[in-house]
Order: C-alpha cells, then structure tokens, then sequence
C-alpha cells in the first residue's frame, strides 16, 4: 500500500455536470517539510464560505505510516510544514498558511488511540474572495456499488515541484477522472474505486453527478512509479461524524454579525451551519425569537440537511421543525453508517422524541408529511436493528419510536420500502418483543397478532399487504362523512 501524495497525471475528462458543481472549490495543497527545499503536492477542497479547506492528513503531516493500519489503536507521530500554500485554479490565486497556529492545520489523530486520515486547513480569504468561492458540500448517504462517481487532483508531471516549476508546467489544475466504485461502499471503511488513475490525488474529494463529496483519496497500490490499480476514499460518513466536530473556530461564523453572514449566502454547506450553530450551543437557556429566525433561515438554506446535535432544541416548536427532523433523519443515518453509536446517538434519538409532535406537521402536504415521517422512520429502524445486533440496552426504546413513525407513515399513505424496515425491526427482536410490536402493528393492520408475529418472520410481503389493506380502510373511512376516523 502507498499513500498518494506525489502528482498524478490527468487522464481523462469528466461531464458538464461534476464539472460545473464541484471544479470550482478545487485546491492544490502544496506542503514543504523540514528538510526539504521543494514541496509536495496533495489536493482538497473548500468545504465552506471562510476558506475552509478538506484535505488528507499525510497531505499536511508527512505521515507515512499506512492509514488502514493506524485508524485505531495507534499513536500517529505528525511532521509539522514549515511551509504551507494553498492554490485555487478557481481563483488563480496562491494562499500562504502558517502552519504554526494550531487553528489553521486539525484533524489527524482524533483521539488518544484513533487516526482519521483527514485534515483541515483554514485560508486566509477576502470578502470579496468568501463570495467568490463555491464550497462544496459533504454528502450524508452512502453511494451504491457501480455508481458514476468523480475523483479530483492536480494535473502534474513532477513528483517533486517548485511554485515555479508547477506554474511553468500547468502543473497547478484541477484534474478530473471518472470512475465507478468497485466494491460494495456499505460493507467498509473505505471505497475502493476503478480509474485510470496515476498517483497523485492525496486528499482530493470523490464526488457524485450533484457535486457532494463521498469520499476524500487517501491511500492505493501503485504499479511501477505511477499507476494507481486501486485507489481506497475514506467515506464522508467518517468525516462528518469524527472530523466535523474538529472544525475550527471562524471569526465570521462565530461572531455577532454571523446571522448577517449567512444572510448573504445563497445556499450554505454542512461545515457553514456547524459553524453557524456553535454560537447557539453554550446559550444557556431557550433562544429569542430573532435568533430562531435565524436557525430557521439558516437551515433552509442547507442542500442537504444535517444535525449533528439537538442544538436547535433550543428553539420550541414549531419553528422549522420538518426541516429539523429531516436533519436529524440524516444524522442517525450517517452515525449508523460509521458505527458511531453511542452516547450522540442517544442524544439524537432523544432530539427526535421531543421535536416530534404529529400536530406540528399538520400544516404539510399528505405527500409532505408521509415523506418526512418515512424518511425518519427508515433512519430510526435501521438503528433499531443494528442496535438489537449490538445486544444494546437502548435497542427497545429505539425500536418503540421506530415503530411508531413507521405507523404513522402508513398512516398517511403507503410507502413499500417501510414494509422491508418494519420486518426487519421486528424480526431482529426476541419472540416476547416480537409479539408485543406484532400487538402494536395489529391496530393498523387489521390483522390478528398472532397471525401477523407469524407473518413478521415469515414473509414480509404478507406484511406488506395486510397493511396496505389497512391503509386502504383507513382512507376510506376518512372519506365516508359519517366516519370519525382521523389518519395522520
């Protein structure tokens, strides 16, 4: 295995499209070490409005140690620059970072005994420049074996390079290969992708055909000098749920004027609103009602919405809460992801209970609602199933919630893929759970419960039509003038 930090050549085009969304918020990183007068190159990319830059460790720390071997368990000793640039061909622009404030260079060793293969960097940016830029944004689902997929470095020749010799040589562009994932990205800890690639692209993101990145080029096996025959990513799902946190602090994003901030921004990234909420955090009580607006604003805002705490529980109800809960849907589906259960977990879970409020939502659309309530159905059964695999003492309260937003999607209107989650929630539990969530379901199917506990293990398309059969009588009672059916 070898980390992939030298240049890699450019060997294919990429459509409109990835181009058009991700290209702009490329970067080269170019680090120079103790000892050496030339730099090497690595690539990432901004990651929010104030110059916020993701990119591989060893890209930024000379690490040489193979990053698979030290993701737990290891101490991971880091070599500081003593030069750092950034260029972004966007902005044809070269950014000197001193690499000596500890707020410019995060990420690496996460903990005592955990190494994540990921930095931040903060370049320094004008006003002018923060509007300039386009960010790109994390993604919060994991792609799917065989998917068009775009992976991003620099177009170079030299392993080693002056600023000089790579302006003189193009060296200093964005290159853009497209690539399929080769392996199956729900099954491990990084994504192994198929391009004809040379090394090259350390840090550099991979992103899909909307411009978000899945995953950041870590390590792969090289073939002679060059060519890469496999190239591993480590998944944004790792990123958002153990480098987020370590995001530094942004003075325009912390400060009283960050609402005035976010205000001018058309649409705000992940990495934006972390920092954006932080401000929110160490309130000690209940927000005004002008700082709610802001949340409010801010979320709706948001491509793709992410909560990676309940920090806008401070805000009662009903302030923005469908896109809060779709925020925390993304949240428990990214913490499933990584296996980052535990006490953030819960703390999402407990979000999700207080937030919830049938009648909050009753504003939305039926198509609104069934949505929202499947989407976060989906999120908290496939926790609940992983948790009942985990033998975690928190499974049965995760399943009882999980339980009833599926029911009350039903409710609304049929939505298949519940069905698959609802079995397998079901059918993860002991036989005296299993009855009792059989129970439960029976008044929404129609069903007998022991025909249905029987159906759960059995056939969950069984369990599929008896619902929809009660859905159907559901709806017909709403419609019939004399019925005081009510379905949600």
């Amino acid at each position: 295995m070898r980390l992939l930090t030298v240049p890699m050549l450019f060997l294919a085009s990429a459509t409109a499209l990835a181009q058009g969304n991700a290209g702009s918020g490329i970067v080269i990183v170019l680090a120079q070490f103790p000892g050496f007068n030339e730099y090497e190159l690595g690539t990432g990319a901004f990651v929010d409005h104030d110059g916020l830059v993701v990119t591989a460790d060893h890209v930024v720390h000379n690490i040489v140690v193979n990053p698979a071997a030290a993701s737990t368990g290891t101490t991971v000793t880091a070599t500081t620059p003593t030069k750092l640039t950034v260029y972004s061909p966007y902005l044809n622009k070269f950014f000197d970072v001193d690499p000596a404030k500890p707020a410019n260079i995060v990420g690496g060793q996460i903990s005592p005994t955990q190494w994540l293969d990921a930095a931040l960097i903060r370049v320094p940016l004008t006003d002018i420049e923060r509007a300039q830029i386009q960010p790109l944004d994390f993604s919060t689902t994991t792609p799917v074996q065989a998917q068009k997929i775009y992976a991003y470095g620099p177009k170079c020749n030299n392993a080693r390079t002056s600023l000089a010799v790579a302006s003189g040589d193009a060296c200093l562009q964005a290159g853009v290969v497209e690539a399929v994932l080769a392996n199956d990205p729900t099954l491990s800890r990084e994504y192994q992708i198929q391009a004809g690639t040379t090394v090259g692209y350390s840090g550099g993101p991979l992103v899909d055909v909307t411009g978000a990145i899945i995953g950041v080029a870590s390590w792969g096996d090289v073939l002679g000098d060059t060519q890469v025959v496999r190239q591993l990513y480590l998944p944004a799902v790792f990123l958002l749920n153990f480098l987020l946190p370590q995001v530094p602090s942004s003075p325009n994003w912390g400060g009283a004027s960050a609402c005035s901030f976010a205000g001018d921004i058309h649409t705000l990234t992940i990495v934006d609103w972390t920092e954006l909420s932080r401000r929110w955090s160490s309130a000690s009580s209940q927000l005004n009602s002008d700082q709610c607006s802001c949340c409010c604003q801010s979320l709706d805002k948001l491509r793709n919405p992410y909560l990676p705490s309940p920090l806008t529980l401070k805000c009662a109800p009903p302030f923005c809460t469908e896109k809060r809960l779709y925020g925390l849907a993304n949240a428990v589906n990214v913490a499933n992801a990584s296996g980052a259960t535990g006490p953030k977990t819960d703390a999402l879970i407990s979000a999700i209970q207080t937030i919830y409020k049938p009648t909050d939502l009753a504003s939305l659309s039926r198509d609104a609602r069934k949505d929202l309530l499947s989407t976060l159905g989906q999120a908290v059964g496939n926790l609940s199933i992983s948790l009942t695999r985990q033998k975690s003492m928190d499974s049965l309260q995760v399943e009882s919630l999980a339980l009833n937003l599926l029911e009350d999607s039903q409710k609304v209107r049929e939505t298949s893929s519940d069905y698959v989650v609802m079995s397998g929630v079901f059918a993860a539990q002991d036989d005296q759970t299993n009855k009792t969530a059989a129970e439960i379901l029976s008044a929404t199917t129609g069903s007998d419960p022991a025909t249905l506990k029987h159906e759960l293990h059995v056939d969950p398309k069984q369990l599929k039509s008896s619902i929809t059969k009660a859905v159907h009588d559901v709806d017909v009672q709403a419609s019939t003038p004399s019925s005081t059916a009510a379905p949600f």
